[in-house]
């Protein structure tokens, strides 16, 4: 979500504007594994690169301009290594059951990670892919190009603001944040605004890193700690919340509930 803006090591600026107009023989690489491996009536698996956001927006107190993605091996551009820590799979079988459901991914950009992999492996009726980065959703776009029709019709890409998620009241049944919610500027008024997007008997799942040191990652300092993160969410009027901090080594996944 937001800017997508990678930062080089010398400092250089690298947009996403360089990625929007990638080639669709390209984009059929990084989507190679989408039929290369997993169920054949979804699909398969989507194995595209990836890499994380980084706001860039210098009034962010919590997410200074100078941070360099570049120098984190989160940020390789090969999603094998990010399937080894992200652990996908495991963060899926943790949203529940999605058939017939409709899902928002809040920071889908660049590359639509979870949004790729949840179309192509779960019967969901609808996965919104929800950036404020054009190039980002350009890039999703141009990849559903490449999916079969079943599965390209399930995505829906949405721009949105950085203040709001822009989901009409009740529109979805489950919300998932990865990697995404610290760069979110005004986390209680987000998440009340969230909230209302999300259907009764829905759920929030946010998963981002641990406020620890960890291999992979942005720096200790700019982490959100998992209590913060609960305290956010009871401030913003989510009553039922669970958190887990074992399954997953670098990172916690909280979920909270729409009663």
């Amino acid at each position: 979500m937001f800017k997508h803006t990678l930062i080089s090591k010398t400092g250089s600026r690298l947009s996403m504007k360089s990625f929007s107009n990638f080639p669709l023989l390209l984009i059929a690489g990084l989507l190679f594994g989408l039929w290369g491996c997993g169920d054949p009536m979804d699909g398969g698996t989507a194995n595209q690169n990836t890499t994380a956001h980084n706001y860039s927006d210098p009034s962010r107190s919590s997410v200074p301009d100078s941070y360099d993605e570049s120098d984190d091996n989160q940020f390789n551009n090969n999603s094998e290594i990010r399937d080894i820590w992200q652990n996908p799979d495991v963060v899926m079988r943790m949203l529940g059951n999605l058939n017939g459901k409709v899902v928002a991914d809040i920071g889908a950009g660049p590359y639509g990670y979870f949004t790729l992999r949840i179309a192509n492996k779960t019967n969901v009726e609808k996965i919104i892919a929800i950036d404020i980065d054009q190039d980002a959703i350009n890039f999703i776009e141009n990849a559903k190009i490449l999916l079969k029709e079943p599965i390209r019709n399930r995505i829906e890409t949405r721009l949105v603001p950085p203040s709001s998620p822009r989901l009409v009241d009740q529109e979805v049944d489950v919300v998932i944040i990865v990697n995404t919610y610290f760069y979110i500027q005004d986390h209680k008024n987000y998440l009340e605004t969230l909230r209302k997007g999300i259907k009764p008997g829905g759920q929030l799942v946010i998963v981002d890193f641990k406020k620890r040191y960890t291999p992979v990652g942005p720096p200790i300092n700019y982490r959100i700690g998992l209590g913060s993160v609960e305290q956010d969410l009871m401030a913003a009027g989510y009553q039922r919340i669970e958190s887990d901090d074992k399954t997953l080594d670098y990172q916690y996944i909280v979920k909270a509930y729409i009663d």
